[in-house]
């Protein structure tokens, strides 16, 4: 698509930065949002650091239920992402211990944005369950 990227200055820190481009806010994060979040998510994006995600760290269990899984989580899978598919949002819950799952249908990366009244249903409910 249109990003770019760039390295960052600090060579201490070898990172690349990327610089998402109109047509993949569009077509990527913001596909089910009116024309008017799509507009100003164009005009407040920012550079954000790379997150490689190696074949070797799929493969081993890095978090484990005595650690990170003592802490209860929640996590909504967005039925309708077009940057990280719904299969790959439920294998990072399976390699996190002590995470539930939901899921919204037709919800885009924006989840906020493309179905506020299903999030804050199960906000609402989360914070029940917790309370």
């Amino acid at each position: 698509m249109d990003n770019t990227y760039s390295s960052r200055e600090n060579s201490s820190d070898p990172r690349e930065i990327l610089h998402m481009g109109t047509e993949y806010l569009s077509k990527r994060l913001y596909q089910l949002c009116t024309q008017e979040d799509i507009t100003l998510a164009k005009m407040l994006v920012r550079p954000v650091n790379i997150f490689l995600w190696d074949e070797a760290m799929t493969k081993q269990t890095i978090l484990t239920e005595e650690k990170y899984g003592s802490v209860r989580r929640e996590y909504i899978v967005c039925g309708a992402d077009n940057s990280w598919s719904a299969e790959f949002q439920r294998s990072m819950v399976e390699k996190s211990p002590g995470t539930e799952m939901r899921e919204i249908d037709g919800a885009d990366h924006m989840l906020m944005l493309s179905k506020p009244k299903d999030l804050v249903h199960h906000l609402m409910n989360i914070a029940t369950k917790y309370a």
